[in-house]
């Protein structure tokens, strides 16, 4: 009876149970790979959000405006690219989990550390794709401004502001979402 509910909390996610022990062999190496994948997300979105924080905070401050350009057209586009695939890892990775463990979608008990992650998650990746990324396009398009005008243009200003809140925000809760991952109360 021992075996059998280990067994069943392996599924859960809280236990790894000893080899031999786990009812679907490939159960388990189907949480391994969207574990895998879910937190290669995090990392993609999570390193692609801060290391632009600082390449574009300096370009911002360079006294040449073409620097600044380049930066904020550079960082949107790997916004664009890398920033989405992380975010599409991290939810698809995060959705195959909870149908490959037999956690449910959006249900707040008995496991309401996994629910506060799926709010969070699903959050954090709406203000990034509908708020943060075409602000960070915006911002491109204001320092390209800024670089053929020669003058900085209050627009820059006003989308550096909100480009800074945006990202503040999402890392804040991916920061959150990492403790709630790591540290979950079973």
């Amino acid at each position: 009876m021992a075996g059998r509910a280990l067994a069943t909390d392996a599924r859960r996610g809280f236990l790894l149970p000893p080899r031999g022990m786990s009812s679907s062999f490939r159960a388990m190496d189907s949480r391994s790979l969207f574990l895998f994948v879910h937190l290669i997300g995090v990392v993609l979105w999570l390193g692609v959000s801060f290391t632009l924080s600082f390449v574009t905070g300096r370009a911002a401050k360079d006294p040449d405006p073409s620097v600044a350009a380049f930066a904020y057209r550079t960082a949107f586009r790997l916004m664009k690219t890398l920033g989405v695939a992380g975010i599409v890892l991290t939810l698809g990775g995060g959705v195959g989990l909870i149908l490959v463990t037999g956690f449910g979608f959006f249900r707040p008990f008995p496991d309401h550390w996994l629910f506060q992650m799926q709010l969070l998650g699903f959050a954090a990746a709406a203000v990034a794709l509908f708020y943060q990324i075409p602000n960070a396009e915006r911002l491109a398009r204001a320092a390209e401004a800024w670089a053929r005008a020669g003058e900085q243009p209050e627009t820059f200003r006003k989308f550096r502001k909100r480009s800074a809140l945006a990202s503040s925000l999402i890392g804040f809760i991916l920061i959150v979402l990492i403790g709630l991952g790591a540290f979950r109360v079973p």
